[in-house]
């Protein structure tokens, strides 16, 4: 998500103190994640149908990618792509819808005219909203994975796996991960992530909040972006809560001419 949070010198690098080499055991914590979040129920998912409301509070509304700095929305995403589609519920762009398909951006009018479209604010966010509704899933797809040890937090005590492509070193291309195992539930409780789409020194977290079963697969209902793990959650830089989320197969209005 576009969040300017972290503030590093040249290139954001989240590696943290007590990284390890040990990657069977950073895989083994990541599938086991995968699996108490409903992997198998998930893998026979092909769409989802979701509504939310994300809030920018100030200062951050600036970085707002969406028209509002409080929006509500139905998103619809097709699994296992990143095509999605965005209808707008309130603000100057009621009823209108941004979309995603192929990587392509596109655009529907309240009329009802959709038209491909380059939109840099739904290229950015609209497969970054999909990823993280999927992330204990969408993580396994990472090839470079290590046990990152152990860390306390407001009494609690993770489990840490550092996840990220091509090379345990920052790369300019890929984004790392931190992530936090809930030691109840085994599932992913906050994810410290660098964005390099939105720029260089950019770092943020992703608090997974709320989680519910939707028809045996766990989806976190508040999902709370702070600066750093260790943040508290009362002045976050923005808060997505989902009021519902439905499970099955979607299609997107996209043009149906070529881009």
């Amino acid at each position: 998500m576009r969040i300017a949070l972290t503030l590093l010198a040249c290139l954001a690098d989240i590696r943290p103190d007590g990284l390890t080499d040990d990657e069977e055991k950073g895989q083994a914590l990541l599938e086991a994640a995968a699996q108490a979040s409903g992997a198998q129920a998930y893998a026979s998912v092909q769409g989802s149908t979701s509504t939310m409301r994300d809030v920018w509070p100030a200062p951050y509304g600036f970085f707002a990618p969406w028209p509002e700095t409080e929006q509500s929305f139905v998103i619809k995403s097709v699994h296992p792509s990143f095509d999605t589609e965005v209808l707008f519920l309130d603000g100057k762009a009621q009823g209108t819808v941004w979309g995603i398909s192929d990587w392509k951006t596109w655009e529907k009018t309240e009329e009802g005219e959709a038209s491909w479209s380059k939109n840099k604010d739904a290229q950015f966010i609209l497969p970054t909203m999909h990823y993280f509704m999927e992330f204990p899933f969408r993580m396994l797809e990472a090839p470079v994975v290590r046990y990152a040890g152990m860390e306390d937090i407001d009494g609690v005590s993770y489990e840490r796996i550092f996840v990220t492509w091509e090379s345990v070193e920052p790369t300019s291309q890929y984004d790392q991960y931190v992530i936090y195992i809930d030691p109840e539930s085994e599932r992913i409780a906050k994810a410290y992530y660098t964005v390099r789409e939105a720029g260089r020194i950019i770092a943020g977290t992703m608090h997974f909040l709320d989680m519910r079963e939707v028809d045996g697969v766990w989806f976190s209902y508040e999902m709370v972006v702070t600066g750093k793990p260790q943040d508290s959650l009362e002045e976050p830089l923005h808060r997505v809560v989902v009021e519902e989320i439905v499970l099955g197969e979607v299609v997107l209005q996209a043009p149906i001419t070529e881009p």
